[in-house]
Protein backbone atom coordinates (compact mmCIF):
# COMPACT_ATOMS: atom_id res chain seq x y z
CA UNK A 1 0.00 0.00 0.00
CA UNK A 2 1.36 3.40 -0.92
CA UNK A 3 1.59 6.02 1.78
CA UNK A 4 0.31 9.50 1.12
CA UNK A 5 3.17 11.94 0.89
CA UNK A 6 2.98 15.58 0.03
CA UNK A 7 4.62 16.50 -3.28
CA UNK A 8 8.24 17.56 -3.08
CA UNK A 9 8.69 21.32 -3.31
CA UNK A 10 10.19 22.54 -6.58
CA UNK A 11 13.12 24.15 -4.79
CA UNK A 12 14.03 20.82 -3.14
CA UNK A 13 13.74 18.99 -6.48
CA UNK A 14 16.06 21.55 -8.10
CA UNK A 15 18.52 21.21 -5.20
CA UNK A 16 18.57 17.41 -5.50
CA UNK A 17 19.03 17.55 -9.28
CA UNK A 18 21.89 20.01 -8.95
CA UNK A 19 23.55 17.77 -6.37
CA UNK A 20 23.01 14.73 -8.58
CA UNK A 21 24.57 16.39 -11.64
CA UNK A 22 27.49 17.73 -9.59
CA UNK A 23 28.15 14.22 -8.29
CA UNK A 24 28.05 12.82 -11.82
CA UNK A 25 30.62 15.38 -12.97
CA UNK A 26 32.88 14.52 -10.01
CA UNK A 27 32.69 10.83 -10.92
CA UNK A 28 33.47 11.55 -14.58
CA UNK A 29 36.45 13.72 -13.58
CA UNK A 30 37.76 11.02 -11.23
CA UNK A 31 37.44 8.29 -13.87
CA UNK A 32 38.79 10.33 -16.78
CA UNK A 33 42.37 10.14 -15.58
CA UNK A 34 42.13 6.34 -15.75
CA UNK A 35 40.09 5.97 -18.91
CA UNK A 36 42.53 7.42 -21.46
CA UNK A 37 45.44 5.17 -20.42
CA UNK A 38 43.05 2.21 -20.27
CA UNK A 39 41.75 2.87 -23.80
CA UNK A 40 45.32 3.25 -25.06
CA UNK A 41 46.27 -0.06 -23.45
CA UNK A 42 43.31 -1.89 -25.02
CA UNK A 43 44.00 -0.30 -28.41
CA UNK A 44 47.64 -1.44 -28.24
CA UNK A 45 46.61 -4.95 -27.20
CA UNK A 46 44.06 -5.16 -30.00
CA UNK A 47 46.62 -3.94 -32.52
CA UNK A 48 49.14 -6.47 -31.23
CA UNK A 49 46.61 -9.31 -31.52
CA UNK A 50 45.59 -8.23 -35.01
CA UNK A 51 49.16 -8.03 -36.31
CA UNK A 52 50.58 -11.00 -34.39
CA UNK A 53 51.43 -13.76 -36.79
CA UNK A 54 50.15 -12.00 -39.90
CA UNK A 55 53.49 -12.57 -41.60
CA UNK A 56 52.92 -16.33 -41.48
CA UNK A 57 49.24 -16.17 -42.48
CA UNK A 58 48.09 -16.65 -46.04
CA UNK A 59 45.79 -13.89 -47.25
CA UNK A 60 42.83 -16.29 -47.33
CA UNK A 61 43.36 -17.32 -43.70
CA UNK A 62 43.92 -13.90 -42.11
CA UNK A 63 40.26 -13.16 -41.47
CA UNK A 64 39.47 -16.54 -39.91
CA UNK A 65 42.57 -16.45 -37.68
CA UNK A 66 41.73 -12.94 -36.47
CA UNK A 67 38.17 -14.01 -35.80
CA UNK A 68 39.32 -17.03 -33.79
CA UNK A 69 41.66 -14.80 -31.74
CA UNK A 70 38.78 -12.41 -30.99
CA UNK A 71 36.53 -15.32 -29.96
CA UNK A 72 39.25 -16.52 -27.57
CA UNK A 73 39.15 -13.19 -25.68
Amino acid sequence: MLANHPPMPAARRAELLESFYATQLEIIDALSEYMVPLFRYFAQELEKRNTEGDEADDNAEIGSKRLSRLKAV
